[in-house]
């Protein structure tokens, strides 16, 4: 399970925003995260129905509880697949369908950044559960910075 931590005070943002990860790593965002800190913000009263910003480590994002609290919407970022911007070591280069060797296991990924870097394995169905130790310690691979959110689809 994560832990989220705030509201905090902010020197750039209405609050801060702490993401951690089941393993005890702090995350500079997380979506979902914040779209549950954003809902308690509003259920709350901390929030009205205008846009707000939260301050995170990955940087300030912009947040709207709109339909008396049925729709949550977050604004992460721009989305870029760049090596040198996510970061994956090596040349510059946009990061879809790379080879990586896990355990002894090749597998294929895909990299991004909306602010934190997100690593995805695309797996058959009957390989989840075979291929869940390699693919859950990509984000401590060397490629990747700490702390990268990993997933397979």
């Amino acid at each position: 399970m994560a832990f989220c931590w705030g509201p905090l005070p902010s020197k750039k943002g209405a609050v801060w925003f702490a993401y951690f990860n089941p393993d005890g790593s702090e995350a500079e965002k997380s979506g979902n995260g914040l779209r549950i800190f954003s809902r308690y913000l509003w259920d709350k009263k901390l929030v009205g129905k205008d846009e707000f910003t939260i301050e995170t480590p990955g940087g300030v994002v912009k947040s709207t509880v709109m339909q008396r609290g049925k729709v949550v919407r977050v604004e992460m970022g721009k989305v870029s697949f760049w090596s040198d911007e996510i970061p994956v070591v090596g040349p510059r280069r946009e990061v879809i369908n790379e080879a990586i060797h896990l355990r002894g296991q090749k597998f294929s990924f895909c990299a991004a950044t909306v602010g934190n870097p997100h690593c995805v394995v695309p797996v058959a169905e009957d390989q989840r559960r075979s291929c869940a130790p390699a693919w859950a310690i990509a984000g401590n691979a060397y490629a990747f910075p700490p702390n990268a959110s990993t997933c397979s689809s």
